[in-house]
């Protein structure tokens, strides 16, 4: 029996299975999330077509008489929320518009639709209940807070190492 002095045979760095094991793992881990930030991403996109058809039943309002001034439909929006001040008003989009007003009370901010020809308040909504509102945290934070931020980041970074360990293994 002869005894060799060779040194073992050893797989190059970085063997194929290792990196195709790492590609499988990045991907299992990310894909989700990559499918969810792509699909809310993508109707993101299109937010101001979908607030305007959502706000469309405010828009085309039957209104015989004349507008009232900007002042008396705050006014009317801060009376239907007391105790609440004015944030913001949004110009009517229209001479038959509703007007949005935005009123908050400490923290929680509340969308009011008041009519311009008598000051009725027609719907009111808090801002962050908004459907472009949720979609936006739901992309951002996946509605979880800073934790959802943090599980968003994680993926991203995972993403990454797919990307290129899948560049890897498709290099001739």
């Amino acid at each position: 029996m002869t005894q060799s002095n060779a040194a073992p045979h050893r797989a190059p760095w970085p063997d194929y299975r290792a990196v195709w094991r790492w590609h499988f793992y990045a991907g299992i881990l990310c894909i989700p999330f990559v499918v969810v930030l792509a699909l809310t991403g993508a109707i993101y996109l299109f937010r101001t077509e979908i607030e305007a058809a959502l706000d469309a039943p405010y828009d085309r309002l039957a209104t015989a008489a004349a507008p009232l001034p900007p002042q008396a439909q705050v006014a009317a929006a801060l009376a239907w929320a007391p105790g609440s001040v004015l944030k913001s008003y949004e110009l009517p989009r229209g001479p038959d518009a509703a007007a949005r007003v935005l009123v908050s009370q400490g923290a929680e901010v509340t969308r009011v639709y008041v009519d311009p020809a008598n000051g009725r308040v027609l719907k009111a909504v808090a801002e962050d209940d908004r459907l472009m509102r949720v979609l936006f945290r739901l992309h951002g934070e996946l509605l979880m807070g800073d934790r959802g931020s943090y599980v968003v980041e994680l993926a991203a970074c995972w993403t990454i190492v797919m990307v290129l360990t899948g560049l890897f293994l498709w290099w001739p």
